[in-house]
């Protein structure tokens, strides 16, 4: 491939932005499908990895940078079989959302919620998204009819 002023370019795969270079000239010279499929498939993988390493690098900020969340509540816990209790403190999430929230946007990262409930089970996902597409997500369980897991007292 040449620039505008005969000069032979290089481009590295490396690059998406080579990748979608490379894509327009087999276009042009008429490639075929199969190739035009696996050079589409190829600019998809490297701008997945990069996508992957920007969410890293803004993750490794953030967790750099954020502070302590302060544990401000807490819960009493009473065992319906044994009469026994405990507590402990925790930090209430709309606390957390508060303390977190302004790091997490700078860092260009967004968040949501899904719940669903079957056979007694709560299992709630959070999916930390970032603006360059990456997403990953985290998954936790409870029991919702256990009377010995949880109770209203």
């Amino acid at each position: 491939m040449t620039d505008g002023n005969g000069m032979a370019v290089v481009a590295t795969i490396e690059s998406p932005h080579s990748v979608a270079t490379m894509l327009q000239l087999a276009i042009e010279k008429g490639a075929s499908v199969e190739a035009l499929e696996k050079l589409v498939a190829l600019h998809e993988r490297i701008e997945a990895r990069q996508a992957a390493k920007d969410y890293a690098g803004a993750l490794a900020r953030f967790q750099a940078e954020c502070p302590p969340v302060e544990k401000t509540e807490t819960a009493r816990i009473v065992s319906q079989r044994a009469g026994t209790s405990y507590t402990y403190s925790y930090a209430p999430l709309d606390q957390i959302a508060r303390t977190i929230g302004p790091l997490l946007h700078r860092e260009g990262f967004s968040y949501g919620w899904d719940s669903k409930i079957a056979a007694g089970v709560l299992e709630c996902t959070c999916t930390l998204r970032h603006a360059n597409g990456h997403a990953e997500r985290a998954t936790f369980s409870v029991p919702t009819e256990n009377p010995s897991a949880m109770s209203d007292q």
